[in-house]
């Protein structure tokens, strides 16, 4: 029976032989290790925390998004931008100042510190990579150490047009239906233009005007006649509109004109009740009119008088309302050419756009018709590589570099028809 002195011993002669089995590990691990400690990290990195001889002490360790790992025993640190070898030597030293609970064979406790040597940091997982383009499964890979463009190429399924989850003959269906589609629009579009640029051209007129409406159908059809028929509802608008306007117009010239003969009467009025007015006030200083007969004769010159400002001001008013329809009638025309002009504009952008997407419709389905009927991987990829905020740098043919962790590559596809 092996006695408590004797336990004792032998525990004491493990911790002793501790820091050299530690030691023999590291070298047996130091190529890896020496290709990691320049390594700076980053996000998305994984490092693990092993101290020797305590088995309840293993730990993963990410560098989150701030750049920050939580260590056992010593808290939160700054990781991102520094080498494993720096933050190793930080995480040894707070350790060692930590005191770990220790029990002895008495179920006594008391505290013990941690020697550096014991304590272990490596570099357990890597950032991903990202491939994305023309692979069948873009998206991240997990990298290790002497991964190639080629081989996460390789992981991603290889290069392809379309993802693993299309169907190149289904995505052709697909492109040739939005081919027509976008056909029907140009034409659409097109029709409407044409509307647009002869309603701008046209100079409105007064008048109902000719119906247009028969002979704008004749050799059209679809979005042709459509707008045909918009713009005659249009111009008809206008007309009406302008109509309108006429109507009103001729209204008050017509009250213009009586007012002026009105007014013309009533000078000649007013001018006869003077003389007379006048013709009397001599009177009755001779005495032989009386002061009521000049009185009424005043009231009936006053009243001449006040009439004739009054039809002044009816006919300014009727001058200040002809110039207002006059200017209506203008703004009208304008407006209906104004409105015509940017709808004109939006749509040549709208038609700009749609024969764009045609002509990429086109060309992608032209180049699937051909990659369906071509060996795979036939067709040459252009590969690029972005590291970190630097720009992308082309693969030349025949390489194939090696990755760093967190790069992006990506693959493009020779789009011309063969």
């Amino acid at each position: 029976m092996v006695g408590p002195r004797a336990r004792s011993m032998a525990r004491n002669r493990a911790r002793a032989a501790a820091p050299l089995a530690f030691a023999l590990l590291a070298f047996v691990l130091l190529p890896v290790t020496a290709s990691a400690e320049s390594y700076r990290l980053q996000p998305g990195d994984v490092l693990e925390l092993r101290v020797a001889g305590r088995a309840n002490i293993r730990e993963s360790m990410p560098v989150n998004i701030d750049g920050e790992i939580v260590v056992p025993l010593a808290g939160v640190m700054p990781a991102a931008g520094r080498a494993l070898s720096e933050i190793s030597d930080e995480i040894r030293q707070r350790i060692a100042m930590t005191a770990l609970p220790v029990s002895n064979d008495r179920g006594l406790s008391s505290a013990e510190h941690v020697h550096p040597s014991l304590v272990s940091v490596s570099l357990r997982g890597y950032r991903p990579v990202y491939v994305d383009g023309a692979v069948r499964r873009p998206g991240a890979h997990d990298f290790v150490p002497g991964l190639t463009v080629r081989q996460v190429i390789a992981l991603a399924g290889g290069t392809s047009p379309v993802e693993d989850s299309e169907d190149p003959a289904l995505r052709m269906i697909a492109l040739r239906s939005q081919l027509e589609d976008l056909r029907a629009r140009a034409l659409a579009s097109q029709a409407k233009i044409d509307r647009l640029r002869a309603e701008i051209a046209e100079a409105p007129t007064p008048g109902p005007g000719p119906d247009r409406t028969a002979e704008e159908g004749v050799g059209k059809t679809g979005p042709a006649v459509l707008e045909g028929l918009t713009g005659s509802v249009r111009r008809e608008r206008v007309r009406a509109d302008f109509a309108y306007f006429d109507a009103a117009a001729g209204l008050a010239a017509s009250e213009h004109t009586a007012l002026t003969r009105q007014l013309a009467a009533e000078a000649d009025g007013a001018e006869a009740d003077a003389e007379e007015y006048a013709r009397l006030s001599e009177a009755a200083r001779g005495g032989t009119v009386t002061q009521a007969r000049l009185a009424d004769s005043r009231r009936g010159l006053l009243f001449a008088r006040s009439s004739q400002w009054e039809t002044q001001a009816r006919l300014a008013s009727i001058e200040r309302e002809q110039e207002f329809i006059g200017n209506q009638r203008a703004q009208r025309g304008l407006r209906a050419r104004e409105e015509a002009i940017e709808a004109l504009g939006a749509e040549i952008v709208s038609l700009t756009a749609i024969r764009a997407e045609l002509g990429a419709a086109h060309k992608t389905l032209a180049y699937l018709s051909d990659y369906a009927s071509e060996t795979p991987g036939a067709r040459p990829a252009k590969i690029e590589v972005s590291r970190g905020t630097g720009p992308a740098s082309a693969v030349p043919a025949g390489e194939d570099p090696i990755l760093r962790p967190g790069d992006l590559i990506h693959v493009t596809l020779d789009l011309a028809p063969r």
